[in-house]
């Protein structure tokens, strides 16, 4: 019986530990991006509603539509799109944000 224990015990660590190196992802070290907070003028953000590569807003622009110009996911394909990554925090209540897209870069 304590062999028996002995032996689940060790095949649940076992399970365990593979499933965390399962899903480890490593990555090589990217250079830092070229866009900063002091590239973005406020003539941009005043033009946000109408610029269809940024998304300086959290909300879009200043409306506050939550609206984008891009064409790319549309009604025929955006049932097709799904999750490319996912960060998981340590916070337990809501977390919600918007992305902001400078110059194709996402923050």
């Amino acid at each position: 019986m304590i062999r028996t224990a002995l032996l689940l015990a060790g095949a649940c660590a076992l399970a365990i530990s593979s499933t965390a190196n399962a899903q480890e992802v490593k990555q090589a070290p990217r250079p830092a991006p070229s866009v900063t907070p002091s590239n973005v003028t406020q003539e941009m953000l005043d033009r946000a509603a109408g610029d269809a590569n940024n998304f300086l807003h959290t909300n879009g622009d200043y409306t506050q539509k939550r609206y984008h110009l891009a064409a790319q996911i549309n009604t025929t394909n955006a049932r097709r799109l799904r999750p490319a990554w996912i960060l998981q925090t340590d916070v337990r209540e809501s977390m919600e944000t918007s992305p902001i897209v400078v110059n194709g870069v996402m923050t």
